[in-house]
């Protein structure tokens, strides 16, 4: 048996997510995106989605705990424990009579850690003001995802923050071109704005 659930947030998030669990083909899903993002760029009011795009199946699993040798499973865990703790104490020992004996060899070159589009976004969301090197440094790490990895994503928290920040700012500059409708920085940031937003939602 499986359960529906309905699925929660932007259109271009819900597609994304259909795509990724193969609900929708790739034409399809380039036709509703292009829909969507159409909207997005003049203005309109989004279409709707199909309904079955609303809702997910999340199958129910029954356990029968009666199968279950819980205390052959505990001795299986201590056994991989003791194993593993014997390996890592070797490990170690070697390491250090290596390096002892070559010194220099137990030495590797540092490497940097590779930041996530997580750690991207919370230097967009923490500072007021959004420059080309942080947007680019994002959208590069994001694009390095897979299809699957972006649907994901989408379900967390700094990714709906992230788009709630890009659309308020979105909402922003339109007010400010109403306002003076021959400001070009207002021009500017509003069509960065849409471009950011755009790849954020692509696949």
């Amino acid at each position: 048996m499986a359960k529906k659930n309905k699925i929660s947030g932007s259109n271009l998030r819900i597609l994304s997510i259909a795509y990724a669990g193969g609900r929708i083909d790739r034409t399809t899903y380039l036709r509703l995106r292009t829909q969507q993002l159409g909207a997005l760029e003049f203005d309109k009011p989004l279409p709707e989605l199909p309904a079955n795009l609303l809702e997910i199946d999340i199958p129910t699993v029954k356990v029968d705990s009666s199968h279950v040798d819980i205390k052959k499973h505990t001795g299986n865990r201590l056994w991989l424990h003791i194993t593993t703790t014997v390996v890592i104490i070797a490990a170690i020992a070697a390491g250090l009579w290596y390096g002892d004996i070559i010194p220099g060899k137990s030495e590797k070159p540092r490497q940097v850690k590779q930041l996530e589009p997580f750690d991207y976004a919370q230097r967009l969301l923490q500072n007021p003001d959004w420059n080309e090197r942080d947007v680019n440094a994002f959208l590069r790490s994001w694009g390095t995802r897979t299809p699957a990895a972006k649907a994901n994503a989408r379900n967390s928290n700094w990714y709906l923050s992230l788009e709630n920040e890009i659309i308020k700012r979105i909402n922003k500059s339109r007010l400010q071109l109403e306002t003076d409708p021959g400001s070009v920085i207002a021009q500017r940031e509003l069509a960065d704005l849409r471009r950011f937003y755009g790849q954020l939602s692509s696949n």
